[in-house]
């Protein structure tokens, strides 16, 4: 009976149940998808499911006749193989290969398109766009492999339809068989029948005067959007009638992707410009249940889109919700719903991008009673349109008939062949041993190895982790292993853990950007790196590992999955080597509770660098933390006393890259640029000359900022790139004064390499202050909150009379018999509970009197797929 068919709709992010206040827009669309499913057949079978990580105390397991389950990358492709019809995103990543690779050939696989990635990922204009490229053709194989077993494919509009007609079109899709037929199906997304009533008036409340006009900006703050010319026109709008822009949710709790938070902080700074003081008010994100209290005590609705063809192709999902609100919108358009909202008198365009273009909108809008009453008239008529039953229509007609698409159908082995024609395996492998010297030439051997693993790890449905039939093992975890400080210490400290005869306990797996100086070390150890496909994936664990995770820069699910698996018996105990101060920003207060819990059971331990770092851990969690201090050894000729006459110049560095502009370069840049322009131009007599170095300079918005500030200290600011250690390690040399001003790193290794290097240092109070500076012996304590001190401290060191060249070559001397303390570390707490965890014997082996010669070992990495 067709009523009866079984279908599965695969979320990542959860769904609008009680216990879940925080909803996106991809766990929404799949909760609508099944809701209208059901509206036009009650008689389906329908169950939704969202990643496990997203699990709460009591959750709701069935809800409007809905079943609700989670899954995880072990069990999706399992659970998937129980249902007629299947539902998932093609570009969910891992997840999505894993589920239809492990598909029946009966099954039914329709794919939503709705997000159009391949222009998706382009438009976030990306800082650091060498890695952004190649991010983007790793993870292109796990969107393009879905669209090859795809029956349907649901779009949003007609143009998202010409879209993906020429994707498939190019993927071969659309052929002999199944040209005519309709695979593309229109179903965009939706919204509820029922309107929305207010109970609240959230925005009133934070405004305060009711005669303040109350304009809403609601969601997240992405790189196709741009409300930076926003705040400038409300600003003109303020001068005229008192109004105030409201912006709600302009963090995305769910994604953590660089280039975003980026874009964020970017803009939290530009709103707290004093010129903006009281003109914009910031909301984090609230209960998707209540949104309709704040889009109902809006006068006004806006939205910018960046114009370009993510614009072109994107089916807004806020806009779709302010149209079930029914509250006036202005947007500029380019998208297809704000265009289609527009031409029916649904919404207002913006007469142009310019803030006083913006303004002169808003002004119009907010004063004009009659235009805001026909858009609101207009948008009840349209929204019609979008009720979940209506878009999920054709859906609906698809499931009932279980119709396949019929070129997955063909036995090839009846279907005439010419041998001359057909090009055969072996012409494909000689076309793609062409390509071979080209990529080669481009790429280099490390990334041509890296493809050709991956092509062949994806064509033989080869596990990479070697899971299958092996012994436990020691399971490392990086997060990434490029030049920063956290994978130097984690390969050193494999270093230590082969050297005590660990190597053939160790598996090492890693998400990119990987540096080809750690894949080499690394292979010289003999250990085999396994790269990870995308930030949610984790190995595949076997019973009685034991799991070493660096640092906790890992995204939600990955952490998440490896929690569950220490739960369900199969991880052993799990090692968490945290180089991140501030565990309040990390971790939330269910992620808290979840990991107090297995620290309480003897599950997990939480290992810390520093003394601060420590006593912040035990606070949060309420548990017993440990302590491994890292190792940072240098090459006898990087390490130095120095003598007086070095410091007749002062030249500082500060190394890292800029990120979101948390190691605090811009403020050591503006005070240094203070204290030059107020002592030393003045008083030129009194002060040491000097240099500011900077290393890590990218394309991101922190870099350009310094980049266009360059000017206010001329040549005496010398910007680098992102380099290798090695290269840094060489500007280090040069230098002879450390600056760290960061925000969150715990114990920076940097500050380490320049004290061994002989420089006094200046140093904030972030984690590991104790263990590396003595004020006034070797260096100075800048304030973190106070800019006027850290500028009196340039002063102080910079000025002839009080800080003598005499003193800095003592401080030199102290910073480097501090460091020289450090190279004692052998991480052997660290190490010892791993090997106890896993062998049950907590006695270490002797250590090997003679190590095995590895200069002639070769890099040796492979890529899971």
């Amino acid at each position: 009976m067709q009523g009866s068919k079984r279908v599965l709709i695969v979320s990542h992010g959860p769904f609008p149940t009680p216990e879940q206040t925080r909803v996106e827009g991809g766990g929404l669309r799949c909760w609508g998808l099944a809701r209208g499913l059901k509206d036009n057949n009650p008689g389906l079978h329908v169950t939704v499911v969202h990643h496990e990580s997203y699990s709460r105390p009591n959750p709701t397991t069935e809800s409007e006749g809905i079943r609700i389950a989670t899954w995880n990358h072990e069990t999706i492709a399992a659970m998937a193989r129980e249902f007629d019809s299947v539902v998932v995103s093609y570009c969910m990543g891992e997840a999505a290969v894993r589920l239809i690779r492990g598909l029946q050939s009966h099954q039914q696989l329709i794919l939503d398109c709705y997000v159009p990635i391949f222009v998706e990922v382009p438009a976030r204009e990306s800082s650091d766009l060498l890695r952004e490229q190649a991010g983007y053709l790793r993870e292109f194989p796990t969107w393009t492999e879905p669209l090859r077993r795809g029956d349907f494919f649901l779009v949003a509009s007609a143009e998202q339809e010409r879209f993906y007609r020429g994707v498939l079109s190019a993927m071969g899709r659309i052929n002999p068989l199944t040209y005519g037929r309709s695979m593309l199906l229109q179903v965009p997304y939706g919204i509820d029948r029922g309107d929305p009533v207010a109970e609240d008036r959230p925005i009133s409340r934070l405004v305060g005067d009711p005669s303040v006009k109350k304009v809403l900006w609601f969601g997240g703050m992405y790189p196709w959007f741009d409300a930076r010319g926003l705040v400038d026109a409300m600003a003109r709008v303020n001068e005229k009638r008192p109004a105030r822009l409201v912006i709600v949710g302009a963090r995305n709790p769910f994604n953590e992707q660089p280039d975003l938070l980026a874009r964020y902080h970017e803009f939290v700074d530009y709103v707290n410009r004093p010129e903006y003081k009281g003109l914009v008010i910031l909301q984090d994100w609230v209960d998707y249940r209540r949104r309709g209290d704040w889009y109902l005590d809006a006068d006004l609705i806006v939205t910018v889109n960046r114009p370009g063809e993510e614009n072109a192709l994107s089916w807004r999902t806020r806009l779709v919700d302010f149209a079930w609100a029914g509250v006036p919108v202005a947007t500029n358009g380019g998208d297809p719903l704000g265009e289609a909202l527009i031409a029916s008198g649904a919404a207002a365009r913006f007469d142009g991008l310019e803030p006083a273009e913006i303004a002169a909108t808003i002004g119009r809008l907010l004063g004009d009673d009659a235009t805001t009453s026909a858009i609101r008239g207009n948008l009840a008529r349209f929204k019609r349109r979008l009720y979940w039953d209506v878009v999920t229509a054709p859906m609906a007609r698809v499931i009932e008939s279980g119709e396949r698409a019929p070129d997955l159908l063909l036995d090839l082995s009846t279907a005439p062949t010419s041998t001359a024609a057909s090009p055969g395996r072996i012409g494909k492998v000689v076309r793609l041993a062409r390509k071979v010297p080209a990529y080669l030439r481009k790429h280099g051997p490390r990334a041509t190895a890296a493809m050709a693993r991956q092509y062949l790890a994806r064509r033989l449905r080869i596990d990479a982790s070697g899971a299958p039939g092996r012994r436990p093992a020691i399971v490392a975890m990086a997060h990434r292993l490029d030049c920063s400080g956290a994978p130097f210490v984690l390969v050193d400290a494999l270093a230590e853990m082969v050297d005590r005869g660990l190597s053939s306990q160790i598996r090492l797996f890693s998400h990119p950007p990987v540096h080809g100086s750690n894949l080499d070390r690394l292979a010289g150890l003999g250990l085999t790196t396994t790269l990870l496909p995308d930030p949610d994936a984790v190995p595949s664990f076997v019973p009685g590992d034991v799991v070493l995770m660096n640092t906790t820069g890992f995204s939600h699910a990955s952490r998440s999955a490896v929690l569950n698996a220490l739960d369900r018996g199969i991880v052993k105990k799990m090692f968490w080597y945290v180089h991140e101060d501030a565990p309040g920003r990390i971790f939330d207060p269910t992620e808290t509770a979840a990991i107090r819990r297995r620290i309480n059971e003897g599950k997990l331990e939480i290992v810390t660098l520093s003394r601060q770092a420590r006593e912040n851990y035990r606070a949060h969690f309420g548990t017993e933390i440990g302590i491994e201090p890292h190792r940072v050894d240098l090459p006898e000729r990087y390490r130095c006393v120095r003598d007086p006459s070095d410091f007749e110049k002062i030249r500082f560095i500060l190394p890292g890259t800029f990120l979101d502009g948390r190691k605090g370069q811009h403020a050591i840049l503006y005070a240094l640029s203070a204290f030059h322009r107020h002592h030393f131009e003045p008083d030129r007599e009194s002060y040491r000359e000097f240099t500011l170095s900077f290393v890590g300079i990218e394309d991101d918005w922190y870099s350009r900022q310094v980049v266009r500030h360059q000017r206010i200290l001329g040549d005496r600011l010398i910007l680098h790139p992102k380099v290798s250690r090695e290269e840094s390690l060489e500007f280090i040399r040069e230098a002879n004064v450390t600056i760290c001003y960061s925000q969150s790193e715990t114990l920076p290794v940097f500050v380490v390499e320049g004290m061994l290097a002989g420089h006094p240092i200046l140093r904030n109070d972030c984690s590991g202050v104790e263990e590396q500076l003595e004020p006034g012996r070797n260096g100075f304590l800048l304030d973190t909150e106070d800019f006027w001190q850290v500028v009196g401290t340039f002063e102080r060191l910079l000025n002839r009379w009080k800080t003598s060249d005499d003193c800095l070559a003592e401080m030199s001397a102290r910073s480097h018999a501090i460091a020289m303390k450090q190279r004692a570390n052998r991480y052997e707490t660290l190490i010892d509970g791993l090997r106890s965890a896993l062998l049950g014997d907590p006695t270490p082996p002797p250590r090997p009197h003679l190590l095995r010669d590895r200069s002639e070992a070769r890099p040796r990495f492979q890529v899971r797929s």
